[in-house]
């Protein structure tokens, strides 16, 4: 596919040349895809400076944008985690300066634009969660809207690094909130996810004096023995 849109590029007209180079543009985007799916990134790193390349040629705001997103990702997973976030914001003025935001195409690329801003940044919530920096992981939290964060998966992932990262420092009344607002989030990213289990059966075992109202109802209606 690359080949063939890379040789309709080259051949197009000049009258064509845009419409070519958005074909090809589109075409490094699904290599993105594929890449990272097979854990080539290396090579996605390679697609994402040629798509950037093409998309100028293709002077076309929404396919700037979108390219901007699928190199925001091949950044993360190469940890260069803030300059995706970056490259994010930067795209996201950009097609707001450009286009006015006024039709609905418009305003939904710039709102993937910002939600993958905020997933990046939801990124390094986990990485100081898991590399036990419970301070930087509850601060990078902080900085975050949940409700920003599109999905709800993305969200469910949120409170469980947020809750787990309290838990951590000892903050088991936020950790027990954090733990209910992923309930009403993801319900069942709480009741059948053995990490929710886990931290429920933690804080009981640390409110001995049962300090925290609900905790043991709570425990009982998604199944944790108390």
């Amino acid at each position: 596919m690359v080949a063939t849109a890379t040789a309709g590029h080259a051949a197009a007209a000049n009258h064509e040349r845009a419409t070519a180079a958005t074909a090809l543009t589109q075409t490094y985007h699904l290599t993105i895809q594929v890449l990272i799916k097979l854990h080539e990134d290396a090579m996605a790193w390679s697609a994402m400076d040629r798509a950037t390349h093409t998309a100028r040629a293709a002077d076309n705001p929404l396919l700037s944008a979108e390219t901007a997103r699928a190199s925001a990702i091949v950044l993360r997973r190469t940890r260069h985690g803030q300059r995706a976030q970056q490259t994010l914001l930067r795209a996201a003025q950009s097609l707001d300066e450009s286009t006015g935001l006024r039709l609905a195409g418009q305003v939904a690329a710039y709102g993937r634009l910002l939600a993958t801003a905020a997933y990046v940044a939801l990124y390094r919530v986990s990485v100081a969660r898991v590399l036990g920096d419970f301070g930087a992981a509850v601060q990078y939290a902080r900085a975050l809207r949940p409700d920003q964060l599109g999905s709800v998966e993305r969200r469910a992932r949120y409170w469980e690094d947020y809750a787990l990262a309290l838990h951590g420092r000892g903050a088991y009344a936020e950790s027990f909130r954090a733990l209910q607002a992923a309930e009403r989030a993801a319900p069942q990213e709480v009741r059948y996810r053995p990490w929710a289990q886990q931290l429920n059966a933690a804080l009981l075992d640390a409110d001995r004096r049962q300090a925290l109202p609900g905790l043991r109802s709570f425990a009982a209606r998604i199944g944790t023995p108390t």
